[in-house]
């Protein structure tokens, strides 16, 4: 069996099929034949029509594909933002576990820590770059470790557990 090349239509042709589609005077075979297309297409344009029609009259698909950007973005700063973590982590000579088999406390600190992240900074702030995002993250948890106190160490900061600091005053 002999393969024919690829063909491209414009998009002139499709509205052209997708509208005799819709129109229903003819069967998807004899359109297809007509046209020279697979039913399959002719079905996939149509849809395609109907589900854009829409968006000739309104603005409602455009918005929906704006909001849908925003989670996209915000997963990908949140995946970036992890990734410096780890990388200092590294960096600093610290053993990471991520292999699944560690203590299953670290697995729920590691899954608040990153919540708390996400839901107090991340989602609050719109940022217009991986770079300002990964600055303001680097002072979030600056602000978390120095100035925040902790219900779980006795309202005292992890800076002044570790290291025996007194708080640093927090400003007016």
């Amino acid at each position: 069996m002999r393969r024919c090349p690829r063909r491209n239509h414009t998009s002139a042709f499709k509205v052209k099929v997708a509208l005799a589609a819709l129109k229903g005077e003819k069967t998807l075979a004899e359109l297809a034949t007509q046209f020279d297309v697979h039913p399959n297409q002719i079905t996939e344009w149509k849809t395609r029509l109907q589900e854009g029609a829409a968006a000739v009259f309104g603005e409602e698909k455009a918005e929906e594909q704006a909001k849908v950007d925003v989670t996209r973005m915000r997963a990908k700063i949140g995946e970036l933002a992890f990734e410096a973590f780890t990388g200092r982590l590294k960096e600093a000579g610290i053993q990471i576990t991520m292999h699944g088999k560690g203590r299953w406390a670290e697995n729920v600190f590691a899954e608040r820590l990153w919540r708390s992240l996400k839901y107090e900074h991340v989602y609050l702030c719109a940022y217009e770059s991986v770079a300002e995002a990964r600055g303001n993250v680097g002072h979030y948890f600056a602000f978390c470790n120095s100035q925040r106190p902790h219900s779980s160490l006795g309202a005292e900061t992890p800076d002044q557990v570790a290291f025996n600091r007194p708080p640093k005053a927090l400003a007016a």
